[in-house]
């Protein structure tokens, strides 16, 4: 994503904006309903449409304050978007995380933390070590409805803090299974306004990441949530197509 990511996401708030106060301003004088309109703009965030359809038009005030809340947030995203493409060309030594139980009690009445039905690793965090001995870590944050990626550099070098140590129903430990080496490109998908999904390309190899969360039913089966507070990791992006989301796992929006 370039540097002029940020300024298109405004400038797409403002454009829907400005045509809602002109092509509206009789309906709203006369307090007449607005006929319904999308509540997601193009680029996956919410729309003007959504604020000015949960407020009484004559008070202005209330409309503009969340309007400016939506535009923040579309900043803090384009910033979260930008950190991990400036991953690229960054080369990949190893992977370490704090693995989250799937189960907390499985077999033998301990956590379980591997299941054939899943295809994907529950992290959070995932931490990249780099070759030159620095680390990112790979989290989420919370909005308003949705929890979406972070990703944070560290000052310094913490890699010898990440021995295999179980705790419950987290344990710590090195990440062989991931790829590594140089990053060729970096791919981020927009999901509710938030950063839903990033796709790292890894020499030839994709890295999915996703922000959710797989929860246990009261059956003990398993409930794969997206936009939740984990970092699920797909070393085979396919594999998370044939997935049951909660919710659905559509309309991403690539940025």
């Amino acid at each position: 994503m370039g540097d002029g990511t940020e300024l298109k996401l405004q400038r797409t708030a403002l454009e829907t904006l400005t045509f809602t106060l002109v092509e509206h301003t009789d309906a709203c004088r006369r307090s007449c309903p607005l006929v319904p309109q999308p509540t997601v703009t193009p680029n996956g965030s919410p729309s003007i449409w959504s604020v000015l359809r949960r407020h009484d038009l004559n008070r202005p005030v209330e409309i503009l304050l969340e309007i400016l809340g939506h535009m923040t947030q579309l900043g803090w995203t384009a910033e979260r978007v930008r950190e991990f493409a400036q991953l690229r060309g960054q080369q990949i030594k190893s992977w370490a995380g704090v693995e989250m139980a799937l189960r907390e009690e499985g077999p033998g009445g301990v956590p379980q933390f591997d299941d054939p039905v899943v295809p994907c690793l529950q992290l959070d965090p995932l931490v990249a070590l780099f070759d030159d001995g620095g680390f990112v870590t790979v989290g989420t944050y919370e909005s308003d409805t949705a929890c979406g990626l972070w990703l944070r550099r560290a000052a310094t070098d913490q890699s010898s803090n990440w021995e295999d140590e179980t705790d419950g129903i987290y344990r710590t430990r090195a990440l062989p299974e991931l790829p590594t080496g140089i990053i060729d490109d970096v791919s981020a998908f927009l999901d509710d306004g938030v950063l839903a999904e990033v796709v790292l390309q890894i020499q030839g190899r994709p890295l999915l990441l996703m922000a959710g969360e797989l929860r246990e039913s009261m059956q003990g089966s398993l409930v794969f949530t997206r936009r939740d507070e984990s970092v699920l990791v797909f070393t085979d992006p396919s594999t998370a197509t044939s997935v049951d989301w909660v919710p659905e796992r559509r309309g991403l929006i690539r940025s």
